[in-house]
């Protein structure tokens, strides 16, 4: 894996980030990983949601220790309600680095990996990822970055993803 951007988000009391979603070309490539490290209290203070449209956004559990993957293609928002504490949260965006993502190869078609039928269970749980939808029973399967490339918001890091 590669990792494209990593920052430390700092939510002051308070404040809130609006629904939006991500766009750039780096988004549709990316995993978008959340580690809350400092959280109010009273966990109830912190409003994070996020689903494809502003009327099916679900809350996202952020105690510290909670590590989640969100697609950030689709809505979300986030209300610090303290008013006192602070939220931050250690964010990353990587890619995979294998064939499918490797830019120097000069037919990408050729190196697409085939697609195989999974029949599912009957109330088997999905969960959706940025680029994939996978099977809440292979959650946690998927490797780790190996190293970190740290840096801020608009300080050039996402640049990285381009080279």
């Amino acid at each position: 894996h590669q990792i494209v951007r990593m920052l430390l988000a700092n939510l002051p009391p308070g404040v809130t980030i609006p629904v939006h979603h991500d766009t750039g070309e780096w988004v549709q490539h990316t995993h978008r990983v959340h580690v809350p490290v400092i959280v109010p209290q009273n966990l109830n203070h912190i409003l994070f949601q996020c689903g494809p449209t502003p009327t099916s956004m679900e809350r996202i559990n952020c105690q510290p220790g909670h590590v989640f993957e969100m697609n950030n293609q689709a809505k979300h928002s986030v209300s610090n309600c303290s008013d006192s504490e602070y939220r931050v949260h250690l964010i990353l965006d990587y890619v995979d680095k294998d064939k499918e993502n490797d830019k120097s190869t000069s037919s990408p078609q050729q190196y697409r990996r085939p697609r195989r039928r999974i029949l599912l269970q009957p109330g088997e749980q999905l969960l959706q990822t940025r680029r994939s939808i996978d099977r809440a029973l292979d959650c946690g399967k998927r490797p780790t970055p190996t190293y970190m490339t740290l840096g801020a918001q608009k300080a050039g890091t996402t640049s990285l993803f381009e080279y």
